[in-house]
């Protein structure tokens, strides 16, 4: 799950890029909240959760989320 909070280029598409979202939610356990709220972030790029990759889907939250207030920022550490 910490894979979700940090992103570094090469380790992240090192270790992602071949694994979809719904493979990892799968995988990790992801509770119903966090799926639906990656499912939909997901769905912003026209993405399935079965096609898009981890990697871009991490990067892609970290790059929104860290452009965000904190406060958008708690919220989402409240739901893990």
């Amino acid at each position: 799950m910490t894979s979700l909070l940090r992103y570094d280029r090469d380790k992240t598409f090192a270790q992602f890029d071949a694994v979809s979202f719904e493979h990892f939610a799968d995988a990790v356990k992801l509770s119903p909240k966090m799926r639906l709220m990656f499912t939909t972030f997901a769905r912003a790029f026209f993405a399935e959760p079965q096609y898009i990759s981890m990697a871009e889907l991490n990067k892609s939250f970290i790059l929104i989320f860290s452009a965000m207030t904190s406060g958008s920022y708690t919220m989402f550490l409240t739901m893990i």
